[in-house]
């Protein structure tokens, strides 16, 4: 009997729990994404010439956009769930 109870105790306690370092996990992978395809669209901008060049620096506009919705939403749950940075 005991040991239901114990059990029950320590899932009302462990569901409660606040997870606050996911958000910071993502930033870590996302932020240094973020900069190579900033990087990689002034590279591509600058340096090549024609349709070639439009299509790179498109694909890493859309990477930047998909990249930055991550971090956006990973900055919003942060700050709903923890309370800010």
């Amino acid at each position: 009997m005991w040991r239901t109870v114990a059990t029950a105790v320590v899932s009302v306690i462990v569901s409660g729990a606040v997870d606050c370092d996911g958000p910071l996990a993502v930033m870590l992978f996302v932020a240094p994404s973020l900069v190579v395809y900033v990087a990689g669209a002034i590279y591509y901008a600058v340096l090549l010439k024609g349709p070639k060049r439009n299509l790179l620096v498109a694909l890493c506009a859309l990477m930047i956009v998909a990249a930055g919705g991550k971090a956006w939403t990973a900055y919003r749950e942060h700050q709903s769930v923890c309370g800010g940075w």
